[in-house]
């Protein structure tokens, strides 16, 4: 066993829930649990209930560790998952495979006893385009008599509800509920959904109070319908237990049909928009003053000239880079791209980034890293030739020769985004190169010099 001082463990400022709290030590990802808690973390192996979510893809690799500490009883390890992508850059895809996945694990949970606290945005993250949810603390032991899904009322504000407006159309809307503590209230969904609603309050108020009422009966267990017997009286106590068995038996609520919600889901969709349907006249000056702002802290180590989009496995396959992270400006772009790539066996985190506007900066998500516009190489690694420590980014530049919407290639008429690239070249000294990583060709034909300059920099 390796005891860990505990001077060096740093909880987190956030509270921990009943179980215990994660914390990192020397690489490793770690979850101490709590003595009065160790049976119930035991629970999750030896039930097998852990096993098959691993085993199925929903919940990262963990195990029991060799490591201890006086103030817990156990501590697990987790596979630690990198980098993190937070609710604000999720696409529209990835919302729906994280609102299935938790589906998922909580059908599963049922199977074996288990309910959960919460499911909000946070306890989600995506390995290999793939959504993991990844907090342990929130499966609870089921209490008996309780037929309903606890943290049902969470799922559809933080997830349902925003996929359905999304769904519709109103990205711009549904985006800005995606903060990870951010929820779509009901009353406001069932006031964009319904008509009825906003012309006539008391039908607002009567859906709202008859799906709460059903929600709560499914959710009381046994022991809380003899405890509201002793407290209100008999009579009533009758009422509520006799209520609560015919909402559980007839599964007349919400939260017990959670199997009707996958179906729901899985129909959502969003209208198929081309990748190239927006050609480069509308490039966002701002992320353009912003690169040019951070690419004069930075100096060119290689300069690699590739087709767009055929550079990323490439680079993986023949390095020995092992994570990327596409950063796109594009929603529908963002969004076919993690589609395509969620059938690869190499780790691409593609998400969808807005840098102006208050949008998350990509040199504050990577603190480690250089900003680029399309793509971040982690720290540590190497490509061709040149090896480059934790200060890098591989920077990609759209072509000068673009797409329009009539699908034919055109040159840009952005004149600052000509002459950001142009100033590029000559700031850096462009040398457009063939390293022999990445396959030049796309299509059978052959690339021109500069239709697309990948720029590999590291800081100066």
């Amino acid at each position: 066993m390796i005891t860990i001082p505990t001077g060096e463990i740093k909880q987190p400022s956030y509270h921990a829930d009943d179980l215990g709290f994660v914390f990192k030590w020397h690489g490793h990802l770690l979850r101490g649990i709590y003595p009065n808690a160790v049976d119930q973390a035991k629970g999750y192996f030896e039930s097998g209930f852990l096993e098959e979510i691993v085993r199925k893809g929903l919940f990262p690799k963990t195990w029991i560790s060799d490591f201890n500490n006086e103030q817990f009883g156990l501590i697990i390890e987790h596979e630690l998952i990198e980098p993190v992508t937070y609710a604000t850059e999720w696409n529209f895809q990835m919302l729906k495979d994280a609102a299935m996945l938790l589906l998922d694990i909580a059908l599963i949970g049922r199977k074996y006893g288990y309910d959960m606290i919460d499911c909000h945005k946070l306890n989600v993250m995506f390995y290999h385009n793939s959504p993991l949810y990844v907090d342990l603390g929130s499966f609870v032991p089921a209490k008996k008599g309780a037929k309903g899904w606890k943290p049902f009322s969470s799922f559809l504000q933080s997830y349902f509800y925003i996929l359905d407006v999304w769904s519709h159309g109103a990205s711009q809307l549904a985006k800005r509920m995606m903060a990870p503590h951010v929820e779509m209230n009901e009353q406001d969904y069932l006031v964009y959904k319904s008509w009825l609603c906003r012309v006539c309050p008391p039908i607002l108020n009567a859906r709202r109070m008859v799906r709460k009422r059903l929600c709560e009966l499914a959710n009381m267990s046994d022991e809380q319908t003899e405890i509201y017997t002793k407290k209100v009286g008999s009579l009533w106590g009758a009422l509520a237990n006799y209520s609560r068995k015919i909402v559980q038996g007839f599964r007349f609520a919400p939260s017990q049909h959670l199997e009707r919600y996958k179906r729901r889901v899985c129909k959502m969709s969003l209208g198929a928009v081309p990748v190239m349907a927006e050609d480069l006249e509308n490039t966002d000056i701002a992320l353009i003053e912003t690169l040019q702002k951070q690419f004069s802290e930075i100096q060119t180590a290689t300069v690699i000239n590739a087709p767009n989009g055929s550079i990323y496995g490439d680079i993986i396959k023949k390095s020995s880079i092992s994570s990327l992270v596409s950063i796109q400006e594009n929603e529908s772009k963002a969004r076919q791209e993690y589609l395509y790539y969620q059938q690869k066996d190499f780790n691409i985190c593609c998400v969808n980034v807005i840098l102006s506007g208050g949008g998350i900066l990509v040199r504050d998500k990577f603190p480690e890293d250089r900003l680029s516009s399309e793509l971040v190489i982690l720290p540590g690694y190497e490509v061709s030739k040149g090896s480059f420590g934790v200060h890098n980014a591989l920077v990609e530049l759209e072509s000068l020769l673009i797409y329009s919407k009539l699908k034919k290639i055109v040159m840009s008429t952005n004149t600052k985004y000509k002459d950001f690239i142009r100033g590029c070249q000559e700031r850096f000294n462009v040398t457009l190169l063939n390293t022999g990583i990445i396959n030049n060709s796309m299509g059978g034909g052959k690339f021109a010099d500069g239709q697309c300059v990948i720029l590999i920099i590291s800081k100066k």
